[in-house]
């Protein structure tokens, strides 16, 4: 069985193709906020968002920040990424699922929009919530000293946010300002937690979350949150317990696909180098 992708990428020959143009229908089954990518010719024509009643062209975004520049999308599927996030930015209180393999953009688009909806004042913080678990295969460096955030920071969390953010200080100085702009939880501390309005609750990894995990960390969530999880389901599940039905991202698919409140995108190229993109292939 084919996995969901919330896009769909549609060839049509040219007398198919006027009849689109005319009519704005295609023949295919789409879910609320599904994407279709049309090409002809095998060159990409078109980009639309199904609505619930009709097809809306995508405008061709971009998310331009202080915090990490400006940035574009590379592909298709980045475009349609753009939008999910930008959708409902007025309201929040929408779910954005992103899949993809490393280097694909996951992260960075997600961290992206968390400070352009700050800097449009749109949101006031970022809460990161994630399970601090080690690499599959990999060994356990031991005890970490420091405060929770220390830790968490000498962690894959901080690694990541330090390679898109810059450099730790700066990281720092987002967690300890006044307000917060980044708040980092680990998901064994989240019983009893509830977010606010005005936050981004972005769940990075999100494939090392099982089902029960997942659900906790949904319903954390109070009126006027935004929520961001993304991961990669295929080949970066670091327990066993987190492989296959019980997955986390794969249940959370499956209960909100075609729910207005919920939007999906996979992304497949990767960009980070050419050493990345043919690692791929190991």
């Amino acid at each position: 069985m084919l996995l969901y992708e919330g896009i769909k990428e549609i060839e049509l020959n040219d007398e198919d193709l006027a009849r689109f143009y005319e009519t704005k229908t295609l023949d295919v089954d789409l879910y609320i906020n599904e994407y279709v990518v049309i090409k002809s010719h095998n060159e990409i024509v078109d980009k639309y968002k199904w609505n619930g009643n009709k097809l809306v062209k995508l405008k061709g975004n971009n998310l331009d920040t202080r915090q990490l520049g400006k940035l574009r999308a590379k592909d298709a599927r980045q475009e349609c990424l753009i939008d999910a996030l930008l959708n409902d930015t007025n309201n929040h209180n929408n779910v954005v699922l992103i899949k993809g393999k490393p280097g694909s953009g996951k992260s960075l688009f997600s961290l992206a929009y968390g400070f352009y909806a700050i800097e449009k004042g749109l949101a006031d913080r970022i809460i990161i919530m994630a399970n601090p678990l080690v690499v599959k295969n990999s060994a356990k460096l031991g005890f970490y000293p420091g405060s929770r955030d220390e830790k968490l920071t000498d962690s894959f969390l901080g690694n990541m946010l330090i390679s898109k953010i810059g450099d730790k200080e700066t990281l720092l100085n987002l967690i300890n300002s006044s307000p917060p702009r980044i708040s980092l939880l680990p998901v064994g501390d989240i019983r009893g937690y509830e977010t606010g309005e005005r936050m981004i609750l972005y769940v990075p990894e999100g494939q090392n979350l099982d089902i029960n995990l997942m659900k906790l960390i949904l319903q954390r969530v109070g009126e006027g949150t935004k929520i961001i999880i993304d991961g990669d389901i295929e080949s970066q599940v670091d327990l066993d317990v987190f492989e296959g039905e019980s997955n986390g991202i794969r249940r959370v698919s499956e209960v909100f696909r075609g729910e207005d409140i919920f939007s999906e995108i996979t992304l497949k190229n990767i960009y980070r180098s050419k050493i990345a993109l043919i690692a791929d292939r190991m």
